[in-house]
């Protein structure tokens, strides 16, 4: 070959693949541009600023229009402004871009349930389920829809094998077995099979079971009763021997039966929550009785509808009796620390109660896990000014106020305490700043 040919094919090569690059600094410049944009997206988008949200994001995807997050924001941004169909479109472009990110399909189904677009709906629920089982009851709720009841009733039972029921499942399932279709009439047969033979436990328990499909917890009762007459020994009989002692004042065997009820694997959890609830309110009432009680919540420890111990605080709370709620918030915060509104009800209570180093202490670790949440920084800043850490009171005050939105009684709040803060540190004129901040908000 003509090696000046070459050398000529080769100069040429060069200089083209050096004329299509670009300078570092304009690269770089670019990336800048995209990114302040983006983040006024946000901004904007954050002061429910929509129309110049969107007009940022469309200055992202003139500098690069493959970044799905961009069509994730524009979808969040015009179904804030009810534009639906351009909602739908970005959502559906995010997720081609990346078909992995099951935020992306969550926008675009929140688009296609408000629109009724309901198969499409379930197109993307499953995709949805695939990254995450919890979708299943969205996927019910579209069942429910478009009327495919025996879909929904399948799903609703396999949903109970795998995570365990719901109270929005069962009342769901019942619903649908209340159908003509669907409904199941053995109750005349049962009955006369325990009329027949009364020392069959069988017929007593799918009775029982059909009462609580349909939601008749009191009925189930009543057929507890009659077994517990019939078949004294039985498991179930336990329910209405429970009920029996409570009634005739023997808290202790009383006590016996709960334990059974709760320990066994064959009876329905809801006739188990009736059961501990009777027995909350029984105790409420002798007090000598919380160890027995407490005692009885592991039972509950990997309930996934129930977090009874919380539970269990706001009930001694409504009844105004603060120290057993407080206690109870303390063991629930202790269980699950992720649970923040154990956190949001227990909080006031210590304030009551001027239980200062456990709230700073406790408050500190929740900040850990919800460092966006407004009223802890407030419980924090509270604890430190009874402290006489003023300084750290206004750290936490002046943090917390940046992620308060649309409540102006609790910035009265934030900034009372400020005002608490700076006459602690006796800085007068900052003081009677924020005092006049006060009043302002007061009077609006």
């Amino acid at each position: 070959m003509n090696h000046n040919l070459i050398i000529t094919l080769f100069c040429s090569f060069t200089c083209l693949m050096f004329s299509q690059q670009e300078e570092p600094d304009a690269i770089a410049l670019a990336e800048d541009q995209f990114q302040d944009s983006f983040y006024e997206s946000l901004k904007q988008k954050g002061i429910e600023n929509y129309d110049k949200a969107i007009l940022s994001l469309q200055k992202c995807m003139e500098i690069d229009s493959l970044q799905p997050d961009v069509y994730y924001e524009l979808g969040k941004n015009y179904f804030k402004r009810r534009e639906f169909e351009l909602s739908e479109k970005n959502y559906k472009k995010a997720t081609e871009l990346n078909p992995d990110n099951k935020w992306y399909w969550a926008g675009w189904l929140d688009v296609l349930l408000q629109t009724r677009q309901y198969a499409d709906a379930e197109f993307v629920l499953n995709k949805l389920i695939a990254m995450d089982v919890h979708y299943q009851d969205e996927l019910v709720s579209v069942y429910m829809y478009t009327h495919q009841y025996q879909n929904a009733l399948d799903l609703i039972n396999e949903m109970n094998d795998f995570l365990g029921k719901s109270e929005r499942r069962t009342q769901i399932k019942s619903q649908i077995l209340s159908m003509s279709a669907f409904k199941v009439n053995e109750k005349e047969p049962l009955l006369e099979n325990i009329q027949k033979n009364p020392k069959e436990e069988v017929h007593y328990i799918s009775l029982m079971n059909l009462y609580l499909q349909k939601g008749e917890v009191d009925e189930a009762f009543k057929v507890a009763q009659q077994l517990a007459e019939a078949i004294p020994n039985s498991e179930w009989s336990q329910v209405s021997l429970f009920k029996f002692y409570l009634d005739e004042n023997n808290p202790i065997e009383a006590i016996k039966s709960m334990h059974k009820v709760l320990a066994s694997s064959g009876i329905d959890h809801q006739i188990k929550h009736r059961i501990f609830n009777e027995f909350l309110i029984f105790t409420f009432k002798n007090p000598n009785f919380h160890p027995e009680l407490e005692a009885a919540t592991r039972y509950f420890l990997n309930d996934k509808e129930v977090f009874v111990m919380n539970e269990m605080a706001k009930f001694f709370h409504q009844k105004n009796d603060i120290q057993w709620a407080s206690y109870y918030y303390e063991i629930a915060s202790n269980q699950r620390p992720d649970h923040l509104e154990t956190y949001l009800l227990w909080y006031p209570l210590l304030m009551t109660q001027n239980k200062v180093s456990l709230l700073a202490k406790s408050v500190t670790e929740a900040l850990d896990l919800f460092p966006l949440q407004p009223e802890l920084y407030f419980y924090a800043a509270w604890a430190q000014n009874q402290q006489n850490n003023f300084n750290q009171a206004i750290e936490f005050l002046e943090i917390g106020l940046d992620y308060i939105l649309d409540s102006p009684t609790l910035e009265i709040q934030f900034y009372q305490q400020i005002v608490l803060s700076y006459e602690g540190l006796g800085d007068v004129v900052k003081k009677n700043k924020f005092l006049e901040k006060v009043k302002s908000l007061q009077t609006q």
